[in-house]
């Protein structure tokens, strides 16, 4: 008899992370796929402790490693009652080891958000398989297959202490498109999750309205092709 080996889920992902003037957005497409089927999951979750403190994160790797890394992150969290960044940083760290250490052949990258009612406080992580350390981004954090784009696009127009979280609601779902519309793998509904300093709990957006007032990505290949054309030598153009 032949044996069919079963074929293995992936997550193509786009995630970003925003550490905004106000709060933090993450926001992530919904792309499951094996390479013949697809459909969307939940790619962004979160951990909230009684309206005092909060974590968020979303993954980029196989649905296998993901959902390995979520559960063993979340056991760590519900040890946790009161705030303690230094012992949080240190759960997400225990986390990424344990998934080098059982699982090294997964590869995995986590944009994690953590946020403090009192006294305020917000903090953007970008984690690593291949890295035991937690990275802290003062900015923003991509994670995903290829976020080339993603990141140039952030480096044009993101200024962390001009941007509020409704600002960066905007830009972040701007740039979801964008990657659904170039990147291979990933699509889907766009999910966001939002913190605003003073809020008590992670903010589930409904992101029908905000991808409704988007403008068609063909509008920007437009204006970086009137910006490149305008700046040729004439000689260039004939």
């Amino acid at each position: 008899m032949i044996k069919v080996a079963p074929r293995k889920r992936h997550q193509v992902t786009f995630i970003v992370g925003l550490r905004c003037k106000d709060g933090i957005v993450l926001c992530s497409d919904s792309l499951e796929t094996d390479g013949l089927n697809k459909k969307n999951v939940k790619k962004l979750f979160k951990h909230e402790e009684h309206g005092k403190w909060g974590l968020a994160f979303g993954c980029s790797g196989s649905t296998a490693a993901c959902t390995k890394f979520g559960d063993r992150l979340y056991g760590l969290l519900r040890k946790t009652k009161s705030y303690n960044r230094t012992e949080l940083e240190t759960s997400i760290e225990a986390t990424i080891a344990y998934m080098r250490t059982d699982y090294p052949d997964e590869r995995l990258s986590a944009v994690v958000g953590l946020w403090n009612k009192h006294p305020a406080e917000i903090q953007l992580y970008r984690a690593i398989s291949e890295n035991q350390c937690v990275s802290i981004e003062s900015d923003y954090s991509c994670a995903g297959l290829d976020v080339s784009l993603g990141r140039f696009l952030l480096d044009s127009v993101f200024i962390q202490d001009k941007v509020s979280v409704f600002e960066g609601a905007y830009l972040s779902t701007f740039l979801t498109l964008a990657m659904k519309e170039k990147a291979d793998g990933v699509g889907g509904p766009t999910q966001m999750l939002m913190y605003q300093i003073g809020d008590t709990k992670w903010n589930d957006v409904n992101l029908h309205s905000l991808e409704g007032q988007m403008f068609p990505f063909s509008e920007l290949e437009k204006e970086v092709q009137r910006y490149c054309w305008s700046r040729f030598p004439h000689q260039v153009r004939k």
